[in-house]
């Protein structure tokens, strides 16, 4: 089964038109479609060729990876048109034959102009069997999606400190999601970062409405575990002092999220407008970023003296440094990556 997502208009037949055409039950001589079946021979056509260009485009950029093993098409004949007609108790016209298109618009639209308007997916299914190709039509509202092959699809890119630089290297990490961006947060699946700054999914996420806004948070090691404080209800990972160690956490631990600037608003049109750096991102086709920083630092001091035999040169052998109000753990908040301290100063 194919699903095209149509973002243009959809080919006019006005109510009146199709009308005319059935408006009784033809004679068996005469076609069904009622002089229309040109119009639906031309539109077969240029979908079967959008669908190509899809496939060329994948091709193209996937190392000639075929998204779509098979991709045909064909006008049902009069005949068995009239038989799917009789089938569904629908009279042998032209429009119980054009209209279906139409009625999923006007059922879930409310208009009568066949434009495909925002906030709606538009849905071909094209079924192939053995002996014909069976093709359906819904329209569904974001806010009413109640099957997955509508909801929006999550798509996320990664990026390293400045928001500028690709991970140096292929790495999975944990993916939590919340409405809320003070807790709630779930550990949703495990994706890779790649190189080149998109992200492999071992499964798709969606947003269940067009109105839904979700905070998102990315950490490594995948691993690491996160722990909720509900006396002061937010999540937290828990860290402390130690020797680093670039392979092993908490030296290796770093968290992505959105970096979006105050006030920057959703721009959603359906909804109202919300301030995405607190009440989170809506649904949308674009990669999210997910910035990733380090939230330890790499302390490193470094002693140094003239050379040995200078008159003022100094004996380092037993040199002892100490750092001073400096507190030995902390916790991370997945709120916002800001640290709270929990253990001893000086120490």
């Amino acid at each position: 089964m194919l699903q095209f997502f149509h973002t243009g208009s959809l080919t006019k037949y006005s109510p009146d038109t199709i009308s005319a055409a059935g408006s009784s039950t033809a004679p068996a001589s005469s076609d069904i479609y009622g002089g229309e079946r040109e119009k639906l021979e031309e539109i077969l056509r240029l979908l079967l060729s959008r669908v190509d260009e899809i496939r060329d485009v994948f091709r193209a950029a996937e190392d000639d990876n075929d998204p779509v093993e098979h991709c045909l098409g064909r006008i049902k004949s009069d005949e068995s048109m009239r038989e799917k007609c009789r089938r569904n108790n629908l009279p042998e016209t032209a429009a119980s034959a054009l209209q279906e298109i139409h009625d999923a618009i006007d059922a879930t639209g409310g208009h009568t102009d066949y434009k495909t308007l925002a906030g709606y997916n538009y849905i071909i299914n094209i079924t192939v069997n053995k002996t014909d190709i069976e093709v359906t039509a819904t329209v569904t509202n974001w806010v009413d999606v109640n099957s997955e092959e509508v909801h929006p699809v999550i798509n996320v890119n990664t990026t390293v400190g400045d928001g500028d630089t690709k991970p140096t290297e292929a790495n999975a990490f944990a993916f939590y999601r919340s409405e809320n961006i003070e807790k709630d947060y779930v550990k949703a699946t495990s994706p890779t970062a790649k190189t080149d700054g998109t992200v492999d999914w071992p499964e798709k996420l969606y947003w269940t409405s067009h109105y839904q806004h979700y905070h998102f948070r990315g950490i490594y090691p995948e691993s690491t575990v996160v722990k909720e404080d509900t006396d002061d209800n937010h999540q937290y990972v828990e860290v402390a002092n130690g020797n680093y160690d670039a392979s092993s956490f908490p030296s290796n631990f770093v968290m992505g999220m959105p970096e979006i600037a105050s006030g920057t608003m959703c721009g959603n049109p359906d909804h109202e407008q919300v301030d995405m750096s607190t009440h989170g991102i809506c649904a949308r086709e674009a990669a999210i970023n997910l910035n990733f920083r380090y939230m330890m630092s790499q302390v490193e001091v470094v002693l140094s003296t003239s050379a040995e035999g200078a008159h003022d040169h100094v004996d380092l052998s037993n040199v002892v440094v100490e750092l001073v109000n400096v507190y030995n753990s902390g916790n991370i908040l997945l709120k916002d990556r800001s640290a709270v301290v929990t253990g001893d100063v000086g120490n």
